[in-house]
């Protein structure tokens, strides 16, 4: 059956690493309503995050609105308090720029409108929610969460305070975790380290989608692997657990 429905023309700005930018599709095909929305990648932070394979299909803009998506209107909109949705429409095509991980961006979309593309992105990440590897991950984000190395230590420590006997730990930070773990303090607790140091994003989500609960500080990417697989998040944040929610009700 052809689909009929008519979306409007929408050219994202991705930015950030996969969690946010998966935010910042979901959120544009959303507006697009079954168009693909057109994509411009910004790898101009200091982490220089490259686009996710996953979404390098995505059709390009005209040079003029390639060039209308690098003034970045709908930040500086945000910035002089004029509007705070992301967004601003120039003649036929809405220009999308922001993170998108608040509640009020998804509330106007309607539940199936917001599990279809979920189900879309679920897909294309090649996610499974019926393969399990364990229990309870442990996400322990570190490097560009803290300034020097003895913040990392002094909060890893605080971490595995917390960790249950046999829990598995994923970090991006593996030499400090398995020096850890071989210590003397934590040598009877069986913790595992789960090794992504040569995984792309997409397989590390993946790797953590396999876990039925996913604690974590903050991180989306642990975000969308939960949300994907439909696992249990345990995160500090009172807006990303809001968000989880809305998002876990409607897909």
């Amino acid at each position: 059956m052809t689909n009929t429905r008519r979306g409007r023309n929408v050219v994202v700005r991705t930015h950030g690493g996969l969690g946010n930018q998966i935010f910042q599709i979901l959120y544009a095909r959303l507006l697009a309503d079954g168009r693909d929305p057109e994509l411009v990648h910004d790898a101009n932070y200091p982490h220089a995050f490259g686009l996710s394979t996953t979404f390098a299909d995505h059709p390009q803009p005209s040079p003029v609105a390639r060039l209308i998506s690098r003034v970045r209107v709908p930040k500086l909109l945000e910035r002089a308090r004029l509007s705070a949705r992301g967004t601003v429409t120039i003649g036929g095509t809405t220009f999308v720029d922001a993170y998108f991980q608040g509640t009020h961006f998804y509330s106007p979309f309607g539940r199936e409108a917001i599990r279809r593309e979920i189900d879309r992105i679920r897909g294309e990440l090649n996610v499974r929610p019926n393969e399990i590897e364990g229990d309870e991950l442990h996400h322990i984000r570190l490097g560009d969460f803290f300034n020097d190395e003895q913040s990392q230590r002094t909060y890893l420590a605080e971490r595995f305070k917390e960790l249950p006997a046999g829990a598995f730990i994923i970090t991006n930070r593996e030499d400090l975790v398995e020096e850890a773990i071989r210590g003397p303090e934590l040598a009877g607790n069986n913790l595992s380290l789960v090794s992504s140091a040569s995984a792309s994003a997409d397989e590390t989500l993946r790797l953590m989608s396999g876990y039925r609960t996913i604690v974590s500080n903050d991180s989306t990417l642990a975000f969308w692997a939960a949300c994907l697989a439909g696992r249990r998040l345990v995160t500090p944040s009172p807006l990303l657990n809001a968000l989880f929610d809305q998002l876990r009700a409607a897909g």
